[in-house]
């Protein structure tokens, strides 16, 4: 966490210069944020961390813009709940994640996002939905990777 804590001034530095230079929706600057919600989301300070992407989902729905950035905002809220213990909210975050990919091609993130959605139903002892889940990540990698049997390779891994 001391590595974290560490990033957290410099970024702030980072995220008021490129403001100031390019103002406060370019696309910059919405990834800068991001990244520091995520900063305060491993050190630690999960109240900041929601507070920024909670306002910069805003910033991006009221926008229309950036939808891969709402995506990984809805995953990232997604992850935060989870680990502060609300399942409920975890699981709607989730869930926007799903729908908000609609019919992209952003396979990865959908992936993740099913991933997410199987380690937040297998915590709320909904294991036959978490399977399911898991299986359709499974089946989204093995599809954008090639390869016919991604269920056995992960378990070869595991093996």
């Amino acid at each position: 966490r001391g590595a974290f804590r560490e990033s957290i001034s410099v970024q702030e530095d980072a995220i008021a210069s490129m403001k100031a230079v390019a103002g406060p929706m370019h696309p910059s600057v919405l990834l800068l944020r991001s990244n520091f919600a995520t900063t305060l989301l491993g050190a630690g300070e999960l109240e900041r961390a929601r507070r920024e992407y909670l306002e910069l989902l805003q910033l991006c729905e009221v926008e229309g813009r950036v939808p891969h950035v709402v995506t990984s905002l809805y995953l990232n809220l997604a992850e935060l709940e989870r680990q502060d213990h609300h399942l409920d909210l975890a699981e709607s975050y989730a869930d926007k994640a799903i729908a908000s990919l609609g019919d992209k091609r952003d396979e990865r993130r959908r992936a993740i996002a099913y991933s997410n959605l199987a380690a937040i139903l297998e915590a709320r002892g909904r294991y036959t939905e978490a399977l399911e889940a898991s299986m359709v990540a499974i089946e989204i990698m093995g599809r954008t990777s090639g390869v016919s049997d991604p269920a056995s390779v992960a378990l070869e891994r595991v093996n």
